[in-house]
């Protein structure tokens, strides 16, 4: 069976020596190069075409996020694993949407895990740490819950809230739908028990992430 070839792109040398003893005697892994930055690695991806890029988030010059999209685009059958330091749902996320087909944590990740999910990945499936997919199961459950509570709100408080996003006082929101303003702060109080939400910072918070209104 041929080798999976690999290229480690990571800023620390302790780590990509780490990863090459981890990996040196396993038979279906090669690793083809390592990298210290986006430069650097597109060089030696260029050079020797590796099938997976075993890719840090915190990179100088270029950070990993970004480079993804430039690796997407020279080379579109490239496969991306993150590993990285950050477990944070957003950067997860951000990852994944930008291409990366698999996310590890350093401090979560043995040996027979990266070995997986190098051969998980290598055959076109996703792969995350347990750790990480508890989280993203987490993020989408509370997402979708939330999302569901915009869903059940009135048509004059999607009304209301629309012209608290484009930036409209509480006087200016009653002028605009001619109702009196406490009509509107009863509304916005309304708004609240039903999104379950602390204030409207919050809310507007979560309507400009995730567009809700486009």
């Amino acid at each position: 069976m041929k080798a999976i070839d690999i290229i480690i792109v990571d800023d620390h040398k302790i780590f990509r020596d780490g990863i090459n003893s981890l990996l040196a005697n396993v038979p279906q892994i090669k690793i083809k190069a390592v990298a210290n930055d986006a430069d650097e690695a597109l060089l030696k991806i260029f050079e020797c075409e590796p099938e997976i890029v075993l890719l840090d988030i915190s990179l100088p010059k270029l950070n990993g996020m970004e480079f993804i999209p430039i690796l997407k685009n020279k080379f579109p059958g490239i496969k991306i694993i993150i590993l990285s330091m950050h477990n944070n749902p957003e950067y997860i996320y951000k990852a994944y949407k930008l291409g990366a087909k698999g996310y590890l944590t350093k401090q979560h990740t043995d040996k027979d895990e990266l070995i997986n999910a190098i051969t998980l990945v290598s055959k076109g499936e996703n792969y995350f740490n347990k750790i990480i997919s508890e989280t993203i199961v987490e993020q989408f459950v509370a997402e979708k819950d939330l999302e569901a509570k915009f869903h059940s709100l009135g048509m004059r408080e999607k009304e209301i809230l629309k012209l608290i996003i484009e930036g409209y006082s509480n006087k200016e929101i009653a002028d605009k739908l001619f109702v009196n303003i406490r009509t509107v702060e009863t509304h916005k109080t309304n708004m609240l028990g039903k999104l379950e939400l602390k204030n409207f910072i919050e809310v507007v918070k979560y309507v400009i992430k995730y567009n809700i209104f486009e």
